[in-house]
């Protein structure tokens, strides 16, 4: 992992990303979402800063591709998402994982471990919250992410919850690299479609 990227997401955004934050808690609190809050952990399905940070990460991803986050990013609030966060223009569907800017670790939460293989994405993207400023850390294809995946235990250091699977962001890939992976899995290779 080398170079990495700072994006500011402006303010109507983290407005936007703040609203639909309380949007997804007061739904979950109605019980609108069974399946995201049957795997959701530490308080994030009554934690509306915490899940307006996970929006906000994923409009910073779709700016830096260069997409539009309004068109780009799942606004609406239904049964559950769609496996992915964010299409970009060469198909590749991305799953974001954002965390605060002092975290070192692409997760997947033990509570999604079950999913993993089901959920409908090729690559997972690293994202760092600092205020409205975020920092693209990097990415794994999925397969990758599975193959070098540690999983964390009691006393490891990491503070991460046990059965939790990791990365560290310093074994992630620099978005350069985006175009090998085109080549790598082309569209004869696997159906991208959403």
């Amino acid at each position: 992992m080398g170079s990495k990227c700072d994006v500011i997401v402006p303010d109507v955004l983290m407005a936007r990303c703040a609203r639909f934050g309380h949007a997804l808690v007061e739904a979950y609190a109605r019980g609108d979402c069974p399946p995201s809050c049957a795997v959701s952990s530490h308080g994030a399905a009554t934690n509306p800063r915490l899940q307006a940070q996970s929006k906000a990460g994923e409009v910073a991803f779709a700016l830096y591709r260069h997409l539009d986050p309004l068109a780009a990013v799942k606004w609406d609030i239904g049964w559950a998402d769609r496996g992915f966060d964010v299409c970009d223009r060469l198909g590749f569907r991305t799953d974001v994982k954002t965390i605060d800017g002092g975290k070192h670790f692409l997760l997947w939460p033990v509570r999604k471990r079950e999913l993993f293989a089901a959920k409908r994405f090729d690559l997972l993207a690293l994202v760092k919250a600092e205020g409205s400023r975020f920092t693209i850390c990097g990415w794994l294809p999925k397969d990758d992410f599975a193959r070098l995946k540690n999983v964390a235990r009691c006393g490891d250091g990491t503070s991460l919850t046990p059965g939790t699977w990791y990365v560290h962001e310093n074994e992630l890939l620099d978005f350069e690299w985006l175009p090998f992976f085109a080549l790598r899995y082309g569209e004869d290779d696997h159906d991208r479609s959403a």
